[in-house]
């Protein structure tokens, strides 16, 4: 066993589109870092540092997304030794972007390795949700499956669905510059919603599976159509309801709010139509008073893994 190992996991946006609460697209160079290393003597799990966070995320295992996953990690290998973690942050906390996720995925990826890699990914994933109920409050699967496994990957109690992704499927992703807490953004949703709504998303799904088997990112991006979650989260995004326009002027495909937000992506199968919409949609949020940041990003194909030696963050008292 390595004395410390450190793990990568990518970012992700959940409810891609219409696929509410099933459907999660991980994104590459985007991501949360995450060392662990073992505590021979110690029943316990502990985050030693959380950096990048502002201050904002927990230290407390119980309380924090990375520290609950490894617990049921644990408890999944049968109460092993102790695992002690250093949390590096890339993606920003409560964005819609799979900050959660990312600690949790890139945690038990890294406890797993640092504990004699007895798991293979796939047997990771329970896990890994299991810490989503410490920001979430249920163990959703839609973020962690696409963060663990890469790709576009659909989600529910069946297991996850891995689907092909078009090379030429590029992603501008814009964050307003604040958090929106996943609690706050489930409040403002309906308990019911009108048939026809659900039909329409119903239909977009299906174009939009078929649009990724087909490898065509033009009907990805025209299948990013969703009435069950967007026409009510829309409303907690400043200047929310030009930023579509404003992409698809620019030439996006498609356009969808990433997660229960305030981050949104366009999509489009070029590089120069993606950066045009990034640009413009920085504009409309710079306009209602905000501070975006944009990344222009491709799908990741990977998901989460071990990095290198060299890449391998110590903890403070190796320094």
């Amino acid at each position: 066993m390595s004395d410390v190992i450190t793990a990568f996991a990518p970012a992700s946006i959940a409810n891609f589109g219409p696929g509410y609460g099933a459907f999660g697209l991980a994104l590459d160079a985007l991501g949360d870092r995450v060392s662990a290393r073992v505590l021979p003597n110690e029943d316990v799990v502990r985050i030693v540092e959380i950096r990048a966070d502002d201050g904002l995320l927990p230290v407390e295992a119980a309380k924090n997304t990375a520290g609950l996953a490894v617990m049921a990690l644990r408890e999944q290998l049968g109460k092993v030794a102790g695992v002690e973690l250093l949390l590096c942050k890339g993606v920003p906390a409560s964005s819609g972007l799979g900050s959660s996720a990312a600690s949790a995925v890139a945690a038990v990826v890294a406890a797993n390795a640092v504990l004699g890699r007895r798991l293979k990914k796939p047997e990771l994933l329970a896990a890994a949700c299991a810490g989503e109920v410490a920001s979430a409050g249920v163990a959703h699967g839609d973020n962690a499956a696409a963060s663990l496994l890469g790709g576009a990957v659909i989600y529910d109690a069946q297991g996850p669905l891995l689907l092909p992704v078009p090379t030429n499927l590029w992603l501008c992703v814009v964050w307003p510059g604040f958090a929106i807490p996943t609690v706050d953004s489930l409040a403002v949703l309906p308990d019911l919603l009108p048939r026809g709504d659900v039909v329409y998303n119903l239909a977009n799904l299906a174009r939009l599976v078929d649009a990724f088997h087909r490898g065509d990112a033009a009907a990805i991006g025209g299948a990013l159509r969703d009435k069950l979650s967007e026409p009510y989260r829309l409303k907690l995004i400043p200047g929310g309801e030009l930023l579509r326009e404003a992409a698809c002027s620019e030439g996006a495909t498609g356009w969808s709010i990433c997660g229960s937000g305030p981050a949104v992506v366009a999509s489009a199968s070029s590089h120069a139509a993606v950066c045009a919409a990034s640009k413009a949609m920085c504009k409309v949020l710079e306009n209602a008073g905000q501070r975006p940041q944009a990344w222009v990003l491709r799908p990741d194909s990977h998901g989460a893994h071990l990095l290198p030696p060299a890449e391998v963050i110590p903890f403070p008292d190796a320094l």
